[in-house]
């Protein structure tokens, strides 16, 4: 049986992509992650899952960046669900809002926030509530989007996996190994 390979674009410039403050993973993982999401897509749900078990299996090898690139004219909820993701990541909670907001469709999709903050232990509402009011929150996923318009983005999710853009929405497990291991073993050889 033949082993199928992604289909994939070399990016020179894929640190500047790999940047922003939602992220999952230690700071000093051989294998950068950089994922362009939105909430509120049903394929983006299902590749964070295929993430969490690497979260799982790969943890100290892998730093995830997460990048917002919402479709609002199909999920009218996502910027807004972005915003909460930057506000949670500057109290620390990133990591479980991102799985609250992925694991909760509905509620996303109804404006639950609230409910959505305590399931995500957000401590501080008061901060949280002037972050989302902050331009510099929106700021934050505008830059996101524009760095999504930039790459030419035709879809959710898209993962950049070191400086391999992999042009598949949602590869399998095994084909996501792979190119973690091959960029490990690459970035070892620099």
């Amino acid at each position: 049986m033949a082993v199928l390979e992604p289909d994939r674009q070399e990016l020179a410039d894929w640190r500047s992509y790999a940047t922003g403050p939602l992220v999952i993973g230690p700071v000093d993982a051989p294998v950068t992650l950089t994922v362009f999401s939105d909430f509120q897509c049903l394929f983006c749900a299902r590749f964070a899952h295929s993430l969490q078990r690497l979260r799982n299996t790969r943890g100290v090898s892998i730093r995830i960046v997460y990048r917002n690139a919402p479709n609002v004219k199909l999920h009218p909820a996502a910027r807004v669900a972005a915003m909460h993701a930057v506000c949670a990541a500057e109290q620390g909670m990133f990591e479980r809002m991102h799985d609250v907001l992925f694991a909760n469709p509905d509620a996303v999709a109804v404006g639950r926030w609230p409910w959505i903050r305590g399931a995500s232990g957000i401590r501080d509402a008061a901060q949280f509530d002037a972050c989302l009011r902050d331009a510099a929150t929106a700021a934050v996923v505008r830059n996101d989007s524009l760095d999504a318009a930039r790459l030419r983005l035709v879809g959710t999710p898209t993962l950049i996996v070191n400086q391999w853009r992999v042009r598949a929405g949602n590869p399998p497990d095994s084909i996501l190994e792979r190119l973690i291991d091959s960029a490990k073993t690459g970035a070892r050889q620099q």
